[in-house]
């Protein structure tokens, strides 16, 4: 079934896309600097700083709970907390931004609490990985089953010439 998706997908002019904060941290890039003009240099190193945190919201549940825009809303906010104040307050101004307020604490706490896997432990859990799939460990496959036989044949050999 899987190997006939790209078929059917293709043959339907169906399109594929990840959402992901990149864009929408952009747009509200562009957005505050229309509106806070005299504050480009602050509001840059904001969103430099907020580009390196993506990675970080990437390894955890959060785009799977939230949208794209709310974790770019809450990046921003986690950067630069008075900027992002006035900014929310003016853009939001005639409606109720508790709510809002709410949503961007929950996820700083999420990202905050987030655990970075050292490039040493992630390749070690790939080798784990790469282990459990590999035919040479899966119980059912041909080559383990030759291996086995091989491991038992040799062990017969050992057995005989002690």
């Amino acid at each position: 079934m899987l190997d006939l998706e790209l078929l059917v997908s293709t043959a339907l002019n169906f399109e594929y896309q990840v959402h992901h904060p990149d864009w929408p941290l952009e747009g509200f890039y562009l957005d505050m600097q229309v509106e806070r003009q005299e504050q480009v240099q602050r509001l840059f190193n904001s969103y430099e700083q907020c580009s390196d945190l993506i990675s970080i919201a990437y390894n955890s549940d959060l785009p799977l709970l939230c949208t794209p825009s709310q974790i770019a809303l809450s990046l921003l906010y986690m950067q630069d907390l008075s900027f992002m104040n006035d900014y929310i307050n003016s853009r939001f101004e005639n409606q109720n931004i508790d709510g809002l307020l709410k949503m961007i604490t929950s996820i700083i706490e999420i990202i905050k609490n987030v655990k970075v896997t050292s490039k040493e432990s992630a390749s070690r859990i790939a080798k784990l990985n790469d282990q459990c799939f590999s035919r040479e460990y899966l119980k059912t496959s041909k080559l383990y089953k030759q291996k086995h036989e091989r491991e038992i044949v040799g062990k017969e050999e050992e057995d005989v010439f002690q």
